[in-house]
């Protein structure tokens, strides 16, 4: 999820904190995230991959639109301390259900080039998105656009991946459990 790399610009640019204060709240979605985790792990068996991914990415959704109301220079940050908390709950509901997925789909002695293939999946995607959302924020500047609108274009992206990845999601728990 690469808006953990553009969430503090919407701090410290748009609303003049500390870069400290910007770490708070990038602090709070880790805890979020290993408490979403935790909670996914504990309850694991109750739902199928497909329906943590799913529900994971509504919260995301969720998530993701609150702590986009900061990109407004005269709104709240709290908008962002509960919108990142829920993304980071959200990305530890579904993150490790996606990886539980992969892996059930590994045949017998490919676990390891499946959990390669996943961390390189992973180091790619957000090389590859923060350094496209950089080339559009530096776009953005050049034709002079306000930084919290051009970031606005970035969460709006996000959004998208993750009706995306919710869709997704309920096409995989739904073919896993026709009767659901």
């Amino acid at each position: 999820m690469y808006k953990r790399q553009f969430l503090p610009l919407v701090f410290i640019e748009i609303h003049g904190t500390s870069a400290a204060f910007a770490g708070w709240v990038m602090t709070l979605g880790s805890l979020a995230w290993s408490a979403g985790a935790l909670v996914q792990g504990q309850w694991a068996q109750r739902l199928s991959p497909g329906a943590w991914i799913a529900g994971g990415a509504s919260l995301l959704f969720v998530g993701l639109a609150v702590s986009a109301i900061p990109l407004r220079a005269d709104a709240s940050l709290v908008f962002a301390f509960v919108g990142w908390g829920l993304a980071g709950v959200a990305m530890g509901l579904a993150y490790n259900a996606s990886a539980a997925l992969a892996m059930s789909a590994t045949p017998p002695g490919g676990e390891g080039q499946t959990s390669s293939w996943l961390g390189l999946a992973d180091s790619i995607g957000v090389g590859l998105a923060t350094s496209l959302g950089g080339v559009w924020l530096a776009l953005g500047a050049r034709a002079e656009v306000e930084l919290g609108t051009s970031l606005a274009g970035l969460w709006a992206l996000a959004l998208g991946v993750s009706v995306v990845i919710g869709v997704a999601g309920v096409r995989l728990a739904a073919a896993r459990d026709p009767e659901a």
